[in-house]
């Protein structure tokens, strides 16, 4: 819920709020229902405004690809070695973040047509396991947009492949 609600966002639809996020050097944003308070047009255009990725893993257009101007992940490559590494002589760690939002679509009141969801808890197990698997990720850090209650159900489905919610 970046982009809206307030009330500079009704004058510019959300456009105040990305020069802001832009500013701050935002590293990624998840989408939550009040992005699409403007409509689906309104949202990509904001993204296309971006300079930071919009993360995204399991809201889709209507021909069920992932919605234009959201990627799955982003992965950052820093100098660090936790604590818990069983590597400690890990001069870098990698850390995977994905976006996630619970079934908005009957929230919403515009292009309720043009999106589409895909069940956050499944999408999200899938997701991470690939970050580890493929991409080798060491942390995994989830952006989700759902309630407190169902970040709870996701920590204790994913157990050891979700580091942070």
């Amino acid at each position: 819920d970046l982009l809206s609600p307030s009330v500079l966002s009704d004058l510019f639809q959300g456009r105040q709020a990305v020069d802001v996020l832009n500013y701050l050097n935002l590293t990624a944003a998840s989408l939550g229902n009040h992005e699409f308070d403007f409509g689906l047009d309104v949202l990509q255009q904001r993204m296309k405004e971006s300079k930071f990725p919009w993360l995204n893993i399991n809201l889709m257009d209507e021909h069920g690809q992932l919605l234009a101007g959201t990627q799955k992940h982003k992965i950052i490559d820093f100098p660090f070695a936790p604590r818990w590494s069983q590597e400690p002589n890990t001069k870098q760690s990698r850390l995977c973040i994905f976006g996630a939002a619970y079934n908005l679509v009957e929230t919403l009141y515009k292009d309720k047509d043009r999106v589409t969801h895909r069940d956050l808890q499944e999408a999200s197990l899938e997701e991470a396991r690939e970050l580890r698997e493929k991409h080798h990720c060491q942390v995994v850090l989830a952006l989700t947009h759902q309630f407190a209650k169902d970040d709870c159900a996701l920590a204790k489905a994913a157990k050891e492949d979700v580091d942070l919610i």
